[in-house]
C-alpha cells in the first residue's frame, strides 16, 4: 500500500562530506591550538590536523550540520579572511587514545 518505507528514507545514512580544507592561515593566526578553538565553536571535533606549512589545516567534524555552520560562518580567525572548502580526499587519521593512568596502574606489579 501506500505510505510503506517512509520510516525507512527517514533514517538515511548522510555520507556528504564533514571535513573542511582550510587554507590562507594568516602567519599570526598559525598555532594549532588557536585554529581548533576557532573550529570547535561551531560544533565536535573529530580531529584537527595543521599541514606542514601551518597555512593549512583539514579540519574533521562529528557532523556534517556543524561543518556546514563553520563554512558558513568561520571565515575568518582574528580578522584574517580564510579560505574554506569541502575535504573530500583521505582524511588524517584521527590520533590515538592515550592510555589513563588507571589503566598503566593496573598493569605495574604491585609494590612490596
Amino acid at each position: 500500500g501506500r505510505g510503506r518505507g517512509q520510516v525507512l528514507s527517514a533514517m538515511r545514512l548522510d555520507n556528504r562530506p564533514a571535513a573542511l580544507k582550510v587554507t590562507g592561515i594568516h602567519p599570526d593566526v598559525q598555532f594549532e591550538a588557536l585554529v581548533r578553538s576557532h573550529f570547535q565553536t561551531f560544533g565536535e571535533l573529530v580531529n584537527l590536523t595543521m599541514a606542514n606549512e601551518a597555512s593549512e589545516c583539514i579540519v574533521q567534524y562529528k557532523t556534517r550540520a556543524a561543518a556546514e555552520l563553520a563554512i558558513r560562518n568561520g571565515r575568518a580567525l582574528n580578522r584574517h579572511p580564510l579560505t574554506l572548502a569541502w575535504h573530500t580526499g583521505p582524511l588524517p587519521a584521527p590520533p590515538a587514545p592515550q592510555p589513563s593512568e588507571a589503566t598503566q596502574d593496573a598493569v605495574e606489579p604491585a609494590a612490596e
